[in-house]
């Protein structure tokens, strides 16, 4: 009866196999979770952004007086937004007279309430601001864009008024990179154009 086994070149041969068909898969493992971490990267990040451009796109369709500003406006000099700004100007805040008023207010204000839209911070962030008062002048701005979800590298503002009495259209743009790790990041270009349904 033959039990001859297996050589040492066998084992050696069988070895060598195993460990590139291994190599081979941990490889092709990894590059699968590197391609999904990088696809949920852009998910997040394009989902944070479109949330934060459809809230601004919902308050301008109704706000009047829309502005492109360099400076936190105060109800005395918000701009009564017949004045065009160009998108690729400096302004980083777009401001703005709601639907919403302060019934306690006294005197009235004869406006809506002053909703803000800045991009400021270090890293840069999408912020919104939105008085309680009329007679209010400071804002309190909360982040509508996580910086860890997007690293915002650029953004343009702009409003356009065909004449005094249009309805005025406003252009955001928001560049950036999406993802925490270099690896995984992706270059993310998103704009929108929002018409308002209001006149001042």
């Amino acid at each position: 009866m033959n039990n001859r086994g297996f050589t040492l070149v066998e084992m050696i041969v069988s070895l060598a196999l195993f460990s590139v068909v291994a190599v081979i898969a941990i490889g092709a493992l990894l590059k699968v979770i590197d391609a999904n971490n990088k696809a949920q990267s852009i998910q997040s990040a394009v989902t944070n952004i479109n949330f934060a451009l459809e809230s601004m796109s919902r308050d301008l369709r109704t706000g009047t007086g829309i502005q492109c500003l360099s400076s936190v406006p105060t109800s005395s000099t918000l701009p009564n937004g017949t004045s065009a700004c160009t998108i690729g100007s400096s302004n980083n805040i777009i401001a703005f007279y709601s639907t919403r008023i302060n019934t306690t207010d006294s005197p009235a204000c004869g406006h809506g309430l002053i909703t803000v839209y800045a991009f400021a911070g270090s890293p840069v962030s999408l912020q919104k601001a939105e008085q309680t008062s009329c007679l209010q002048t400071g804002y309190s701005f909360s982040d509508l864009i996580s910086s860890t979800d997007i690293a915002i590298t650029g953004y343009e503002l702009g409003v356009l008024y065909n004449s005094p009495s249009s309805y005025p259209l406003a252009f955001i743009r928001i560049t950036g990179n999406a993802g925490n790790r270099a690896k995984d990041q992706t270059f993310v270009d998103l704009e929108t154009a929002v018409s308002s349904r209001s006149q001042l």
